[in-house]
Order: C-alpha cells, then sequence, then structure tokens
C-alpha cells in the first residue's frame, strides 16, 4: 500500500488551501481505475495516454478511459473552459475559486458520493490538469526514468493514496511568466509529439 504525503518537488505546493485528508483506491486488486475525461485539449489526452502506458506496467488490469462515471473513477477537467466538467464539481459540493485563474495549477480531491468513490483532478488551464494526471504515475510508483529503460517499476496488487486539497501551481513570478511561456513552453496547441517531450520533461520534476 502507498500512501502519498505531497511535497512540491518541481511545484509549489499552497500550504494555504488545506483541508482534509482522504484516501483514495487508485489500485485494487491488481485492477487500476477509470478515467473520466470529456474535454478535447490535446495535452491533457497526450498526459492520459502517458498515463496509461504507465500503468501498464504497473497493474494486472491496467487504468481505461470511460464515457461514464461510477465507482473509482478519477475525474480530469478545467473548470474555467468545460462546463460539464464546472457542472460536475458543482454537483458533489466541489469548490474550484480557489483555483481558477491560476497560471497551470491543479488540484487533487477525493470525494465520497452514495456509496461511490471519486477522485477529481482538477487544473486552472489545460497544461495544469495535465500536470495533475502525471502526477497519478509518481503515486502508482512509475518512474520518470522508465522511459530511458533505467528504472523498472514493480507490479502492485494495492494502491492506496492520501490527497491532501493542496494547490499545486508553479512558484514563478508573475512579470516572468509571458517571457517564461514564450521561451520555455511549445503553444497548448502544439502537436501530440511535441507535448509528450515536455509533459516527460515535467514529469521528471515531479519526482
Amino acid at each position: 500500500i502507498l500512501i502519498h504525503v505531497p511535497d512540491s518537488s518541481g511545484l509549489n505546493v499552497k500550504n494555504d488551501c488545506f483541508f482534509a485528508a482522504v484516501d483514495f483506491n487508485l489500485v485494487d486488486g491488481g485492477t487500476g481505475a477509470k478515467l473520466y475525461y470529456a474535454g478535447d485539449e490535446q495535452v491533457v489526452n497526450t498526459a492520459l495516454e502517458m498515463f496509461l502506458e504507465d500503468s501498464r506496467l504497473v497493474c494486472e488490469t491496467p487504468f481505461e478511459r470511460t464515457y461514464t462515471i461510477g465507482n473509482r473513477t478519477v475525474v480530469v477537467g478545467i473548470p474555467d473552459s468545460e462546463p460539464e466538467f464546472q457542472k460536475l464539481l458543482e454537483q458533489h459540493e466541489i469548490s474550484y475559486k480557489d483555483i481558477s485563474g491560476k497560471w497551470e495549477a491543479f488540484r487533487i480531491q477525493n470525494v465520497s458520493k452514495d456509496g461511490n468513490s471519486y477522485l477529481f483532478i482538477i487544473g486552472s488551464d489545460p497544461r495544469g490538469v495535465a500536470y495533475g494526471v502525471l502526477e497519478l504515475s509518481r503515486q502508482i510508483g512509475v518512474s520518470p526514468w522508465v522511459w530511458w529503460a533505467d528504472v523498472v517499476p514493480e507490479k502492485k496488487q494495492d494502491v492506496v493514496c492520501t490527497f491532501y486539497e493542496h494547490i499545486y501551481e508553479k512558484d514563478i513570478p508573475e512579470y516572468l511568466k509571458v517571457a517564461y511561456y514564450q521561451l520555455v513552453h511549445y503553444p497548448v496547441a502544439a502537436s501530440a509529439a511535441m507535448n509528450r517531450k515536455m509533459l516527460y520533461a515535467q514529469k521528471s520534476r515531479l519526482y
């Protein structure tokens, strides 16, 4: 069983946004949870594909995408630009105002309702939610160095994670964000291959 206490490697953790700690079964009996994303942001879909690839290294039955929301579903989205996701947050009484308008930030929150357990990855923008998805790879024990065949993750039957309702965001001064975006980042509408390279670089910073 892997219990996660978040750290701030590569990202700034806003401690003033702490609420409570709850558990979510990412892997249960060798089976990964379901992933639900109804949006069309390419960088988010690329991050989901990367995570699905990682889960095949760890789970007997890997995570898989779903078009319905049921028990043990990871629900991914951007409330500021995806009305359906915003509605889901409101239905589950999850506040998102604290993350709206932030830059490449995300928050992970577990919710139980009617006997079902859900995990919400709430992003302030496309890259924010993509980084939240990649955090799941770290949770299940997949190192970014697996891409170079340097580290082989072990199979796991159960992964239970504790998520604290922190906001994770890059600690970059406001006046530097425009220059940083232009010099370091690819556009959000970049090709899948370019997004994948960018996300691999960020993935190594999360560890």
